[in-house]
């Protein structure tokens, strides 16, 4: 009975906080829209799965219009109506019922699925965050107005140099896979030799390199390392870390396990939120300007800083194996965030398309004209062995859409550029 109790208790932690209230909110929703439908039963135990199923497209219909919502919306986005349904879902399968979205072959009804297909049509692109250019992080950095402007400018410029979502730097609002970083996962070198993290030891400001271990993030990683080396600009990584680390061990009775986020004023101690540092950036993109930018101070948020980092590497043309490394993404997601509307993106590009060697002889059909019996002794073109994997649906993992590739169901390789068969 004791390891029963502690399996459901190991069970409920692994899910976050977080996910629970979303779970449990957009059940109540359920609940509520059910109730004004005039159905007592929250779990559809009496119906068949085509009542179901429809039941479940009005309740997403309800959901699109907003209805009883908390926002003032007048409509939902398909991703936000997409969660909701999942949300509820998953409060079906975990109290042992069988989803109401399914239908008699174990399927996501079709239904369901092009309903909500068609909503994420009609809501048009997704509006991502914007690139900062490096000019409104030296501005930031170089902003030394108060003590508190410039412990923001540290934590931004130094999240800049390791792609860091908002939550690995600051406080956020509610609890988040990602843990934030403490003094203790940052380690500096020399020499390959460890530099003492201790309070005034201004060897940290000279060493060559900085490593930050990334406790636990979003896409399950743990432990990862990530390393930047020193620069001879005023924006060092190793250099800006190094005050950070520095100025929280001066404080008192500071340790290694404060958070990076930590600052002390005249009167208390307290911990930077996510929502000072998007203020921060917002103020210093107002002051420079949307003529010299490009952008409103809106188009911009804390995740414009991991945003920035891959559109900064990539155009210096870093291969995207190491911006994913750095970056610590698992996937080509990064690419998402670079934005093409960017004046260097395209730079070079006119003299790459007009260029001598773009001018080539394309070799004519040796049998153009004639015919062969047998159309497909020689056309290469056509697949005739089932073990090949360009044949489509074979048996070959990375041979389908639906197992690889940016719009993978389930993504797990990288389509290859070529494939050579051996015969």
């Amino acid at each position: 009975m004791a390891r029963l109790v502690e399996g459901h208790y190991d069970h409920f932690r692994s899910i976050n906080a977080q996910t629970h209230q979303k779970q449990s909110g957009n059940f109540v929703r359920w609940s509520k829209f059910l109730e004004r439908s005039g159905i007592n039963n929250k779990f559809l135990d009496e119906y068949e799965d085509r009542t179901k199923n429809d039941i479940v497209s009005a309740y997403l219909a309800s959901i699109r219009r907003n209805e009883n919502g908390r926002s003032t919306k007048t409509r939902l986005k398909g991703n936000t109506v997409s969660a909701a349904l999942n949300h509820v879902c998953a409060t079906f399968r975990s109290n042992f019922r069988r989803d109401p979205t399914l239908d008699l072959s174990g399927n996501r009804a079709l239904q369901i699925q092009r309903q909500i297909r068609g909503y994420k049509k009609v809501d048009g692109s997704i509006n991502h965050q914007k690139c900062l250019p490096l000019q409104v992080f030296n501005t930031i950095y170089q902003n030394k107005s108060s003590q508190r402007d410039s412990t923001l400018g540290e934590l931004i410029t130094g999240a800049l140099f390791f792609g860091m979502r908002s939550c690995e730097y600051s406080v956020v609002k509610q609890e988040r896979k990602t843990k934030l970083l403490i003094l203790r996962n940052i380690q500096f070198f020399t020499n390959f030799k460890k530099v003492p993290r201790v309070h005034g030891n201004k060897k940290l400001l000279e060493a060559e390199t900085v490593s930050i271990t990334f406790i636990s993030q979003k896409n399950n990683e743990k432990d990862h390392t990530v390393s930047m080396h020193k620069n001879k600009t005023s924006l060092c990584p190793v250099k800006i870390w190094a005050s950070i680390v520095l100025r929280i061990l001066s404080y008192p009775d500071s340790s290694l396990d404060l958070p990076v986020c930590t600052y002390r004023s005249k009167i208390r101690t307290s911990l930077i939120q996510s929502k000072e540092i998007l203020e921060h950036i917002r103020t210093t993109v107002k002051v420079l300007g949307e003529q010299t930018l490009g952008f409103k101070a809106a188009e911009v948020g804390c995740h414009s800083i991991r945003s920035s980092f891959a559109m900064f590497l990539y155009i210096q043309q870093i291969r995207t194996d190491r911006i994913m490394l750095q970056g610590r993404w698992k996937s080509d997601a990064f690419l998402l965030y670079i934005r093409p509307q960017v004046a260097a993106f395209s730079k070079g590009l006119s003299e790459a398309i007009i260029h001598d060697t773009n001018n080539f002889f394309t070799v004519p059909e040796a049998n153009n004209g004639q015919t062969h019996t047998n159309p497909h002794l020689f056309n290469l073109d056509v697949v005739t062995n089932p073990e090949d994997p360009r044949n489509r649906n074979a048996n070959s993992y990375a041979s389908h859409l639906n197992n690889n590739g940016p719009g993978a169901n389930n993504p797990r390789v990288t389509r290859p550029t070529f494939f050579h068969l051996h015969t």
